[in-house]
Parts: structure tokens; C-alpha cells; sequence
């Protein structure tokens, strides 16, 4: 359809972009002339006389006034009759596309349930019943609030809507079973969806599955649905109650109203905070809220996870009437793909991507990220206790492995949000995907899926492929990107090479097809065209002695961890290794910088658990030194601020390679003190295994600090997570 046709009468929209088109019709980025804003514009194909749905939503939209529930801004005909509907323009994901790609944490999906109570709220206090509550019908936005959209099969009090009788509107999977018999319903028909979103959310699948709605109702009929226990283990028993709770089959089983969830969600989030989620639930009848009362009452208020791609729908999410489905817009993808998820349910979004820059340049964008008051009282206490144990043996217990796998699971559904449609990645929000970043973060999501299991093989296989797409001559970019200085030098970042040889080659363990076979040869011969004959690895795009450095040490690393394990290091890793102690003898300060002693260290460490080397004793030695002393270690735990940051500089002077210190000290200390064949003394060991439980307890406890701090940063926490639960 051609823009320009869509006049509107009274030219209040500008329209710049079409961002999907279905059967019902066609979705336009447009602009309002009077304030300027981006808003959606929603267009049928239809006559007026076909448009009775269409006009129910706007109608609807226009009593609904809340920031959980999609803004209306007006509706009409166009210039040849043909109805719109203008709402606010949105940046995100729908919950369906966030879990597409791998369920919530608890603490994330109790937070987008708290946002869609606040918003069922409101339209029930209007008389409004939603009827077609699902993941697709929420959205998850870049600025982390949450979106209930698409109320165009709604039943409000005064209008009876859709429904004639004995017609089903809806979603099998998602309705409640008077809704899918047809029955009489009221707005404990959106509870039950409710739970059922909330089934999916945490368990990553439906409650009750059916190809049609004929098998669905069959199964809402005779099959109850599956303890949430058995596909979240780790909901806390509260919560699963409070799930089977708004599951029941009679309406009257359920909670009494939206309120009543909403605090009990209150209750459960507070007993997480304080140790322990036993809130009581009541299921035993009659429409009464959730019993309990709350120690104190939080304000979770409205969350969103974050940014992604757009996906198709899921095979189980197709409504029974038909909705408008998005395609790509004119020239998406690639980098930083824009597509769109509007208030139709139409798929709309501009790809924010979740970075992961271990240890990467970011022309000093640093963020502090603080220990909460307990965790730093806790560190300390934990330290002090363990101080006496066996350096190697009891560097982590039990607790600190449980710990350690809760934030590998949070940390890599974090980053999963961030993967783009075509399966890329960038390093920060609002940033253009670059080759660097998508290494990376497949890299990351590799580890994930071997050290906590929360990371399917799909995720990491569309990251291989992403790559191919990224390439530039000789390799891939980082730094470089639209919008940074030097856009139009496109050379090849040898730390980007040699984050795309670990992730295809991680990648080729877990899903093993002769594509990423090829890929991790193309990125293998990248990296040697990228080495010196004495070694070392050359940056490409910068020549300072601090960029060679960084480079090797990734380039090193990733050759030990990719050879063969089964046979000995190659010559080509051994002279690359020979470069680093070199160079670490030289104790120069691009070598004493923080964030690069301690990665120069693991670097060294690995390559000593791999090939022992008596070359390696002084050098390991000097810079396990270096790593304590970084540390400030006092009372066994370090007191040197945890976002402190080391910087490299390149040729322009301005630019540099920003190396964080927290979790590769963390990281290098436990590496170092878990060997006891490494040539270290007693007191040297025991003052590594302090460093490493002290980075443990911090490396847990970082979750919430983390929340707001540059995407690439939650990359390297993932990373030395994932090392530090399974080496």
C-alpha cells in the first residue's frame, strides 16, 4: 500500500514508514503534526461497515488512562473512509517475543505481573473485561515499563462487544474455560489468563496446550494443569499457589479481583527481599482475596526486560480471530534492526541490544556498580570464616553454587533480551550491533548454556549465523560503529576475531552443524592473518603497545581454549604465550593496569592448566602479586571500589579500551588459588581463595546494582559466573 494514499481528513498524522501489514490492515509509523510525537497508526482495509471491532478498541482505549495500558490518541476515517486508530508509538518487545527466547527469573515475571494487575485494575474499575489476555498482548518496552495492548475483542458494561450467542472469541491456550465454552463470564476470565501468562512466563510453556480450540477445551475440561514446581523449581512455594490459585476452573476458586493478586504479588515480592516466601494462599472457595499480611508494602511498579527482536507468533498463540501482523519495515535488519510492535498486536519494536563487552572499549562510559550494604557485610563475615580452610578444596560451597547458578540464570536472561531478530547483538542500548558484540554475547550465552543450563541451543546458533552477516574484510568491528568517531575506518578488531572463534567454537559443541564448522575455520584464519611473526596480535585498528597487549591476551586465550584438549598447545600458542610473559615482565603499566593484570593472569593461569610451563612460575607469581594488591585486601576482602576501571589508550588519543576489574579479579583469584600444582606459596594461595570467595559473595549479590549499568558490563559478570560455577 502506497503511504501517500492513507490521507487523513483533517491531516493531523504525518506518515513516515509502514511497519507491518495483515488482513485487517496496515500499521504506519506516523507523526502527529500538532505535537510532533511518533505515534502508531492503525489503518483497516476495510469499510466502515466491517469495522466494528476496530471501533470497539478505540472506544475502549479511550476510557482506559493508566501508563500499563497502551495511550490512545485518537481515531477517524481516513480521506476514502477507511477507520484509524492512533496510539503511542512503543520501542521494545512483546512478552511473547521475551519468551520466546527463554522464561523470566521470578523476580522479573512477578514484575511484569504487577504491571498487568495495575492495569487490569483499571479496566475492570471501568467495566472493561480484556477476553484476550496473552503474552502477545503485552509489551515489554525499552524504558522498562510494560504495556497491556489490543483490546479489540473487549466486553464492557455498556457495550456487550463481539460476542453473539454461543461464539468463542479469544486465544486457545489463554482463555479460561467459561470463556472457551462460551459462557457466561466476568473479570476473573482475565485471572485465569493471567495465570496462564504467568505459567508461561516461569515455565516457559502453556498450562494447557491444544492445536484448536476444540483440544484446548478438552483439555481444560479434564486435565489440570501441571504444578508450577515441576518447570520452575525454583518459584518459591507462594507463588506456585498463588498460580494454581488463579487457574482453577470455577471462577469462584480464583482470587476475587485483580487487587487481590496485585498484593499478593506484594506480599511474595517482600518475603523474597526478607529471606523467605511463605505467604499464605486461600483456595479453599468464594470469591475472596489472597489472604496474608504484608510486613511492608513495596512498589515494584510497572517492569519490562529490556530490549529484543520481533518474533512470528508462537504455534499455540494464534487468535481466533484474525489480528494485524507486522512485517519487518523497508530495509531492516542487519545492524541494528528496527521492526515494530503496536497496540494491534502487530509485532513492533527497535532492537536495543544487550551487550556484552568483556573488558571492551567504551570510550570511558563507566558506571558505578556498588555492593549493597548487605552483601558487603556479608562478604567480609563469609571471607573471615573460610579463611582457614583448604585453599583449593573449599573455595566454593554448596550455598555459593546455588547463588552462583541463580545469577548465572538471571544474568543470561538479562542478555538474552538484547538478541536482535536476526540473531545479533550491541554492546549497549540505543547502540548499532556490531561483530565484536555478537561474538561476545553468544560467547556468554555458550557458557550459560554449559554452566546453569538456561540457554537453549536455538539463541546461540542464530548468533553463529548473525556473524556471517557482520563481517568486514578480514574479520569484524567493534568500537567502530555508526555514530562513533572514525566511523569510516572499517578494519578488523583482532579482539573481535577472537571472540568469534571461542563462540563458534562453544557453539559447534553444543549444536554441531558443518555451518558453524565453517564459521569457526573462517574465524580461526582471521585470527592468524592477525598475528605477528614474534606472537603477539596485532589490534588492526589501533597500533599502541596497550591495544597489542589486550589483543594478545584475547587471542591467546582463545587459541588455548579451542586447540585440542586432547593434545598439547600448539606452536603458534606457545609463541603467542611467550609474547604475554614477556611482556608481563616488562611490568609496564599498560601490564599493572587494572582490569588487565587480572585478565592477563587467567589468560596465563588456563594456558598452565592446559600445558605446564616452568617459563610460566615468576611470571604467574608476579602477577598473582599484582591481583592482591589491586585488591586492597583487608579483613580477607578487597575494599578497592568495584567499579574501578583501567584504561588503554589508542591512536587518537581520545578513545580507549575500558578494562573492568570486579569480576576478573574475582575470576582470576579463583582460577589461581582452585590449581595446586601453580608455583605459589602458602600465604599467596590463601590470600587468592579470600579474593575469590569475596568475589563470589559480590558477584552474586550484584544483580540489582547492575540493573541500570551499561549492557556490556552484565557480559562479564555472566562470563566469570559461568567460570567460576563450572570451570
Amino acid at each position: 500500500m502506497d503511504p501517500a494514499s492513507d490521507k487523513i481528513d483533517d491531516d493531523a498524522f504525518e506518515i513516515l514508514e509502514m511497519a507491518g501489514a495483515g488482513g485487517m490492515g496496515t500499521v504506519y509509523r506516523a507523526k502527529e503534526r500538532s505535537t510532533g510525537r511518533i505515534v502508531a497508526l492503525k489503518m483497516l482495509q476495510a469499510r466502515i461497515s466491517e469495522s466494528t471491532r476496530f471501533t470497539l478498541e478505540a472506544n475502549v482505549l479511550a476510557k482506559l488512562k493508566h501508563p500499563a495500558i497502551v495511550e490512545y490518541i485518537a481515531h477517524g476515517l481516513t480521506s476514502d473512509r477507511r477507520p484509524y486508530l492512533a496510539m503511542e508509538w512503543l520501542e521494545g518487545e512483546s512478552l511473547e517475543d521475551r519468551v520466546m527466547r527463554g522464561t523470566l527469573s521470578v523476580s522479573e515475571a512477578l514484575r511484569v505481573t504487577r504491571a498487568i494487575c495495575d492495569a487490569l485494575v483499571v479496566a475492570h474499575d471501568a467495566g472493561i473485561i480484556h477476553r484476550d489476555l496473552k503474552p502477545s498482548n503485552v509489551f515489554l518496552t525499552t524504558d522498562a515499563s510494560v504495556k497491556l495492548l489490543d483490546f479489540g475483542i473487549a466486553k464492557t458494561d455498556d457495550v456487550k462487544g463481539l460476542t453473539g450467542t454461543g461464539q468463542t472469541l479469544g486465544t486457545p491456550g489463554y482463555m479460561s474455560p467459561e470463556q472457551a465454552r462460551a459462557g457466561t463470564i466476568d473479570t476473573r476470565s482475565d485471572l485465569f489468563s493471567l495465570g496462564c501468562v504467568m505459567f508461561r512466563m516461569l515455565g516457559g510453556q502453556q498450562p494447557f496446550r491444544g492445536s484448536d480450540l476444540m483440544v484446548f477445551a478438552t483439555q481444560l475440561a479434564l486435565a489440570e494443569a501441571p504444578p508450577l514446581e515441576e518447570t520452575c523449581p525454583e518459584a518459591p512455594p507462594s507463588l506456585a499457589a498463588l498460580v494454581k490459585q488463579l487457574l482453577a476452573k470455577q471462577p469462584e476458586d480464583r482470587p476475587a479481583d485483580a487487587k487481590a493478586v496485585r498484593d499478593a504479588v506484594d506480599r511474595i515480592v517482600t518475603d523474597m527481599e526478607m529471606g523467605s516466601a511463605k505467604t499464605e494462599i486461600d483456595t479453599s472457595g468464594g470469591a475472596r482475596a489472597i489472604s496474608g499480611t504484608p510486613k511492608t508494602k513495596p512498589s515494584p511498579g510497572a517492569a519490562g526486560a529490556g530490549a529484543g527482536s520481533p518474533r512470528p507468533k508462537g504455534k499455540h498463540d494464534t487468535p481466533i480471530i484474525e489480528e494485524v501482523q507486522a512485517s519487518p519495515p523497508p530495509g531492516a535488519g542487519g545492524h541494528g534492526t528496527r521492526t515494530s510492535i503496536v497496540a494491534a498486536a502487530a509485532a513492533v519494536a527497535v532492537i536495543v541490544g544487550v551487550g556484552l563487552g568483556l573488558a571492551r572499549g567504551r570510550h570511558d562510559a563507566a558506571t558505578s556498580v556498588a555492593p549493597s550494604a548487605s552483601s558487603s557485610a556479608s562478604t567480609s563475615a563469609s571471607a573471615s570464616a573460610s579463611a582457614k580452610e583448604p585453599e583449593s578444596s573449599a573455595l566454593l560451597r554448596d550455598a555459593d553454587r546455588a547463588a552462583l547458578g541463580k545469577a548465572c540464570r538471571e544474568w543470561s536472561g538479562h542478555i538474552s533480551r538484547g538478541q536482535h531478530a536476526d540473531g545479533s547483538f550491541a554492546g549497549n542500548q540505543h547502540a548499532d550491533t556490531t561483530g565484536w558484540d555478537t561474538a561476545q554475547q553468544t560467547f556468554a550465552l555458550t557458557e550459560a548454556h554449559r554452566a546453569c543450563s538456561s540457554v537453549g541451543p536455538a539463541p546461540i546458533a542464530a548468533g553463529v549465523k548473525a556473524l556471517d552477516k557482520l563481517r568486514v574484510p578480514g574479520g569484524w568491528i567493534g568500537m567502530r560503529r555508526a555514530g562513533a568517531p572514525n566511523v569510516s575506518d572499517r578494519r578488523p578488531e583482532t579482539p573481535a576475531i577472537a571472540w568469534a572463534l571461542l563462540a563458534t567454537n562453544a557453539a559447534q559443541r553444543i549444536a554441531g552443524d558443518a555451518s558453524i564448522a565453517a564459521a569457526k575455520d573462517q574465524a580461526r584464519a582471521d585470527l592468524a592473518k592477525a598475528r605477528a611473526s614474534d606472537g603477539g596480535f596485532r589490534y588492526i585498528a589501533s597500533s599502541t603497545n596497550g591495544a597489542t597487549l589486550y589483543s594478545t591476551m584475547l587471542g591467546a586465550w582463545a587459541l588455548v581454549e579451542t586447540e585440542d584438549p586432547k593434545a598439547g598447545l600448539s606452536q603458534d600458542a606457545k609463541r603467542s604465550l611467550a609474547w604475554l610473559r614477556k611482556e608481563a615482565g616488562t611490568r609496564s603499566e599498560n601490564v599493572r593496569s587494572v582490569g588487565v593484570t587480572e585478565q592477563l593472569a587467567w589468560t596465563l593461569a588456563r594456558a598452565e592448566r592446559r600445558e605446564s610451563d616452568p617459563a610460566n612460575a615468576a611470571t604467574l607469581r608476579a602477577l598473582a602479586a599484582d591481583v592482591i594488591e589491586h585488591c586492597h585486601l583487608e579483613n580477607n576482602a578487597c575494599t578497592r571500589p568495584l567499579a574501578d576501571t583501567g584504561r588503554i589508550p589508542f591512536d587518537d588519543g581520545e578513545a580507549k579500551l575500558v578494562t573492568l576489574w570486579h569480576p576478573w579479579s574475582a575470576l582470576a583469584a579463583f582460577e589461581l588459588a582452585r590449581e595446586p600444582a601453580l608455583p605459589l606459596d602458602a600465604d599467596t594461595r590463601r590470600s587468592l581463595a579470600s579474593i575469590a570467595r569475596w568475589g563470589n559473595a559480590e558477584l552474586t549479590g550484584a544483580m540489582a546494582s547492575l540493573a541500570m549499568a551499561p549492557e556490556y558490563k552484565i557480559g562479564e559478570y555472566l562470563i566469570t559466573v559461568s567460570r567460576m560455577l563450572d570451570p
